[in-house]
């Protein structure tokens, strides 16, 4: 079973007790937006502090984008996903470069060759790579204020979400999940309507969950600082409702909002072959037991 760290986890759990859970039998991951997510901090004060902590990154499996997983296993072979570099590949290369550099200036000095033979540019990628992430969080906010909207007695009697039922939850996220399964459609897919719907039902109820969990937290408090909600969101999309999983969780609000999830599911007699735990209690399954962290 593999063992998954949020940002926050593997930020606190010492490169020791990763080595320790992997010789104990844990697959130990990460995502590779912990990876974007550190490095966009690289240029900041304490760069050999920064360096370490990315570097642990070569201890653990990262997981590739999982939104590249899934289309491909639905978009048809001539699209550019089948021969992107993945994640992982690339982010080798870049902890490689960094361990090689003392400073900032040498990390930064010369592009990098990729495994498709394509030169990246490496120079002030902390700041792009900041950039893209800022970028990305517009949209989310938008989609949160949204979904409050929908929530509303006045709104629309046909478009309203009830988000405080069970039920009325479960509804939104299968809507949410069919809309994957349309601009799958949009972007050339040809599987059968029903495979494809099972195969984003598998994918994506995890995320969706997880959309509609932070827009009832935002509701509950519209004047929280929800920023930290669109990264870990983006590292529940690796949840996969069949594939089990033990997610490591620091971040206490995201912990909060994967057990409400699950234990949702778990009224709705729906399966969950995963668990979400905090990094004390990791570590001391690993220590008691090999078998209690596999």
């Amino acid at each position: 079973m593999t063992i998954l760290l949020d940002t926050s986890a593997f930020r606190s759990i010492s490169t020791a007790d990763i080595q320790f859970g992997i010789r104990e039998g844990s697959d130990v991951a990460i995502s590779s937006f912990t990876v974007w997510e550190l490095l966009c901090h690289l240029d900041e004060p304490e760069f050999d502090r920064r360096r370490g902590l990315l570097l642990k990154a070569r201890h653990v499996r990262i997981l590739d984008d999982p939104a590249a997983d899934w289309d491909a296993e639905t978009l048809p072979i001539e699209d550019r996903v089948h021969r992107r570099v993945k994640d992982p590949d690339f982010l080798a290369l870049v902890l490689d470069r960094l361990d090689k550099s003392r400073t900032l200036a040498a990390f930064y000095a010369s592009p990098l060759l990729d495994p498709a033979g394509d030169l990246r540019d490496l120079s002030n990628c902390s700041a792009r790579t900041r950039t893209t992430l800022d970028d990305a969080f517009p949209g989310f906010e938008h989609l949160m204020q949204g979904l409050g909207r929908l929530t509303e007695k006045s709104a629309d009697a046909e478009s309203r979400l009830d988000l405080d039922s069970d039920g009325g939850f479960h509804n939104a996220v299968l809507n949410w999940v069919n809309s994957r399964t349309i601009v799958a459609r949009q972007r050339g897919s040809t599987r059968a309507q029903e495979e494809l719907f099972d195969l984003a039902l598998d994918h994506h109820y995890m995320a969706g969950s997880q959309v509609f969990e932070t827009a009832r937290d935002v509701i509950a408090n519209p004047n929280r600082n929800y920023r930290n909600d669109l990264e870990d969101g983006i590292i529940a999309t690796h949840f996969r409702i069949s594939v089990p999983m033990t997610f490591v969780v620091g971040d206490r609000a995201f912990r909060s909002r994967l057990e409400r999830t699950r234990e949702r599911m778990r009224r709705l007699d729906m399966e969950h072959p995963w668990r979400v735990l905090d990094e004390p209690s990791w570590l001391a399954a690993i220590s008691r037991s090999p078998a209690d962290a596999c």
